[in-house]
């Protein structure tokens, strides 16, 4: 299982990425929503997206995870931000996805991670 972990703070970044690994998945980190991109462009398959809303560079989380999602449909998503509000979120969230907001401790994120999974298992890839 790859996942790839869109984070700007470099602390958050390195913890999101351990916990994720500690799950099982292969983690690529990218520190703005435009490497971001270029990996999930030249990976073959991405299973989990873990995102910011706020990343560098001026594209947003919501914005990431609808673009990798054209190109891996039915990916699971975990957005996460110290800003953004759980009720953008249900306006704005893609399918088989979770809110968690910072901040937020390891065993947290791997449940999300989980829970986002499960959601992504119970639908169709198109």
């Amino acid at each position: 299982m790859f996942a790839l972990i869109a984070e700007d703070e470099p602390m958050i970044q390195m913890v999101a990425a351990q916990t994720t690994a500690e799950l099982g998945y292969h983690v690529e980190v990218a520190a703005s929503g435009d490497d971001a991109l270029t990996v999930a462009e030249t990976t073959r398959q991405v299973d989990l997206l873990f995102t910011d809303i706020s990343l560098a560079n001026g594209m947003s989380g919501w914005e990431l995870a609808n673009s990798v999602a054209q190109s891996h449909p039915g990916i699971a998503v975990v957005y996460t931000s110290g800003q953004a509000t759980a009720a953008e979120f249900e306006e704005r969230g893609m399918a088989n996805s979770v809110w968690l907001p910072k901040p937020y401790s390891p065993g947290e994120l791997q449940s999300a991670i989980k829970d986002a999974m499960q959601q992504a298992a119970m639908s169709p890839r198109h």
